[in-house]
């Protein structure tokens, strides 16, 4: 089980530290860095993912070398733009360390790449296997909150299932359904079981604004 994050210069968060139990519930007022907490959770989900799949290699940034995963920008539920606290590239990561002593480090570079390395000495033979072994987690994105996007237009597979769980699904709410259909039933009957009287129907393609399919 993970048992720490800690972030420097990234986003809000200059120097910050959350110790993690079985539960954790965030609290906090507005633009306090609640989310973006959860954004790095998500980004390590898509590198626990590029891990168990790929081996590590040597990548070479501003001069300096990393052993580690290059993660594709394509696939990281944020942006990469603003990440830096302050605009200042010279030091942004995100370490998370699990009970065991293992920790993991997302490092994000200037030229907007993200490099996953571990801290700790991993053997390069059979790294798939060894990662897999040392970060046994599974990590799920649960979706922001926020009010449905009132003419969303039809976006393509690509988009939806990039920034669907991220803090744009509020945005993407009739998208998600209509490329998921075969589970709307179970969503459905959970809505309809949590509010009596409620019922709700799958989305129907009705739009018809500029750059929009018709359906």
């Amino acid at each position: 089980m993970l048992k720490s994050v800690r972030f420097r210069n990234f986003k809000s968060l200059r120097d910050f530290s959350v110790g993690l139990r079985q539960i954790n519930v965030l609290v906090g007022p507005n633009d306090s860095g609640k989310s973006t907490i959860l954004d790095a959770f998500r980004i390590l989900s898509v590198a626990l993912n590029v891990g168990r799949r790929r081996n590590p290699s040597i990548a070479a940034i501003g001069g300096g070398t990393f052993f580690g995963w290059d993660i594709p920008e394509s696939q990281l539920p944020i942006s990469l733009a603003n990440v830096h606290s302050d605009y200042d590239p010279s030091e942004t990561w995100i370490e998370f360390s699990s009970e065991t002593g293992r920790r993991l480090r997302l490092n994000f570079h200037d030229n907007a790449r993200c490099i996953m390395t571990i801290p700790d000495v991993l053997p390069r033979s059979g790294a798939t296997s060894h990662f897999r072994k040392a970060f046994p987690y599974t990590v799920s994105s649960f979706p922001t909150l926020g009010p449905f996007e009132e003419e969303e237009g039809l976006l393509s597979e690509d988009y939806v299932k990039r920034w669907a769980g991220t803090r744009r699904t509020h945005r993407l709410f009739r998208n998600i359904w209509h490329q998921q259909e075969h589970l709307f039933p179970a969503f459905r009957s959970m809505v309809e079981a949590t509010w009596p009287g409620m019922s709700i129907s799958p989305p129907v393609i009705q739009w018809t604004y500029p750059g929009f399919v018709e359906g």
